[in-house]
């Protein structure tokens, strides 16, 4: 069973904790506030109330060896900082913290975290593209500079194979799901052919999603 600690239980602490336990996973999940800790105490394997900066506590939860750590914590960026710093000290494999400013994430990463996150920012960059495309139903970014996005197949595209299309050749973007009259077609091969009413699941680079939407 994988682990993991989530230090941090606001709102994005609380469903990263929850969600890794649904997930399967054995889940630590740490704030100063008892209030949040007895709110998830019921939803993970372990909850706990302590100061996440104390290194002496942080040595006690035994954590060096999970499959990761969260740094959730939203609040207070002295205490994301110095929770991470204490992580990288401590020697945890993988640490995973959120940053509120492109500035917060620069020091995250110079103090050794190994992936930062923006979770309100991407949010914001989710909904704008999402508007900004017509009829797409979600945009999800998937790394820097990549994205899936799920759209109504367009008319352009309907009665033909995916082969017929040349869609990876034409548009840099590879069809990796379509969702038909309530089935769904992973991995599509080149002859299946596109529908009326087909929703494809696109993934590539930003700018050739963006272009493939103005054609759309």
């Amino acid at each position: 069973m994988r682990q993991f600690v989530v230090f941090g239980l606001g709102r994005f602490g609380f469903e990263m904790a929850t969600r890794l336990s649904e997930l399967g996973a054995e889940v630590i999940a740490v704030d100063r506030e008892m209030r949040l800790v007895e709110q998830i105490k019921d939803l993970v394997a372990q909850a706990v109330c302590m100061d996440c900066t104390d290194e002496a506590a942080l040595r006690s939860l035994g954590i060096e060896d999970v499959d990761a750590a969260v740094v959730a914590i939203g609040d207070s960026i002295e205490v994301n900082i110095l929770t991470a710093a204490i992580l990288r000290d401590l020697g945890v494999k993988r640490i995973v913290a959120r940053a509120a400013s492109p500035l917060h994430g620069r020091i995250l990463q110079r103090i050794g975290v190994h992936q930062v996150i923006y979770p309100e920012i991407q949010i914001a960059q989710q909904v704008a593209r999402g508007l900004m495309g017509p009829g797409v139903i979600s945009y999800i970014i998937l790394a820097e500079g990549q994205s899936l996005v799920e759209l109504p197949a367009p008319n352009s595209l309907t009665g033909r194979t995916i082969a017929d299309t040349d869609f990876r050749k034409r548009y840099n973007l590879m069809i990796i799901g379509i969702r038909r009259e309530g089935r769904f077609i992973s991995l599509p091969t080149p002859e299946e052919r596109l529908e009326e009413g087909d929703v494809l699941m696109v993934v590539g680079r930003d700018e050739d999603i963006e272009k493939f939407l103005k054609k759309a």
